[in-house]
């Protein structure tokens, strides 16, 4: 695959209605190997943070796609998504417990999990839109349970530039998010600069040092952990 397919195949999530639905095996597993890398490393150092070890405990994990992150949980896991062919990526891995189904309808009984996870999901939605799917997944997380999630920052480098390339990142602005969730506790992390596939194009020494230097000016999104 040359840069510019690569290029091609990153941005091509711009149909936000469904991006992946319709997706063969074989174009998940192109999309995940360049998912792949410094961000994803990054990604999960940092999740890793905020998860809490707890063998007793019940995850789920919306909007799972393959199962990138199912390692990070303890105890059992859910995953669900709406894409066929990521939940079937995600079986040949070994990952068990998945369901096909729709994360603004969550298919689940009331204070089930003690983890609710919804990574790259909730940045595709106006700000209404995301407060309806919060109600929905705060219904089906435990009283003292714990959402983790991500927000682009509507006022970054790639808020801009996905606009520029016609992919919908709604994002919201980290202050925005305290005054809506004032009354849980919250841990907020900020991290990047750059468009996370500008990252497949540069050396990862490079991107760390870039990071290093411009996260606290500039930072283009922030990983988030609340507490019910």
């Amino acid at each position: 695959m040359t840069k510019l397919e690569e290029l091609t195949m990153l941005l091509s999530h711009k149909n936000v209605d469904s991006p992946y639905r319709g997706w063969s095996p074989d174009k998940v597993q192109q999309w995940e190997h360049l998912r792949l890398g410094y961000v994803y490393k990054k990604e999960t150092e940092i999740l890793d943070t905020l998860f809490v070890f707890d063998e007793d405990s019940v995850g789920l994990d919306v909007a799972c796609g393959s199962g990138r992150f199912a390692k990070l949980f303890n105890g059992e896991y859910v995953g669900l998504d709406h894409s066929p062919s990521m939940l079937e990526s995600a079986r040949e891995k070994g990952i068990n417990n998945l369901v096909l189904g729709d994360a603004f309808h969550l298919p689940f009984r009331r204070r089930v999990f003690s983890t609710t996870l919804f990574f790259r999901f909730i940045h595709h939605f106006e700000t209404e839109k995301i407060m309806e799917f919060f109600r929905e997944v705060i219904q089906t997380t435990k009283t003292k349970g714990v959402l983790i999630f991500d927000l682009t920052h509507r006022r970054s480098i790639p808020f801009f530039v996905a606009k520029a390339f016609g992919v919908r990142l709604m994002g919201s602005h980290p202050g925005e998010m305290d005054n809506f969730f004032a009354r849980l506790r919250r841990i907020r992390i900020n991290a990047f600069v750059l468009p996370a596939i500008s990252y497949n194009f540069v050396p990862p020494k490079i991107a760390w040092l870039i990071d290093a230097l411009f996260t606290k000016l500039i930072p283009a999104r922030s990983f988030w952990r609340l507490e019910k």
